[in-house]
């Protein structure tokens, strides 16, 4: 399995994480910048469990999944893949920085829309606001015929 390392030049946690999220999102559109002293590697590493990373969804964007958690078989499983689609969807159709909008729309953090979107183990009651935010995002939208 080949994994992309970006070392940043920062020891503060939240800017790791920040970086990530801009990794992330940034190799999903297959563009990718980094500023002066930081570098990248391609590695090769033999296959680990836990997280495995599928296919490439048809918006683009890697689908992750987690066996026993994400978006399994669990409690709201049902609920929270809709909401993992209607995100996805969202997110293809409204791009890079949506995912504030929705997050100060709900009262939540952009790391919890993002982990929602990479499908990861969250609360029912995170995806249950985010799906509430979504249909009243959506019904601002105007319709396509109009």
């Amino acid at each position: 399995m080949e994994i992309l390392i970006v070392t940043v030049p920062s020891e503060q946690a939240s800017d790791l994480e920040a970086m990530r999220h801009y990794v992330l999102e940034s190799l999903k559109i297959g563009v990718l910048v980094l500023t002066c002293g930081m570098k990248w590697n391609l590695a090769q590493i033999p296959e680990i469990g836990g997280v495995e990373v599928a296919a490439v969804h048809p918006s683009g964007g890697l689908v992750q999944t987690q066996p026993n958690g994400g978006l399994g078989g669990g409690p709201g499983s049902r609920l929270k893949r809709q909401v993992h689609e209607r995100l996805v969807q969202y997110r293809g159709a409204h791009g890079l920085g949506c995912f504030r909008r929705v997050a100060e729309a709900g009262g939540l953090t952009e790391h919890d829309v993002r982990e929602a979107y990479a499908g990861s183990k969250l609360p029912l009651e995170i995806w249950r606001q985010i799906g509430k935010v979504l249909t009243a995002l959506e019904s601002e939208e105007p319709d396509e015929a109009d």
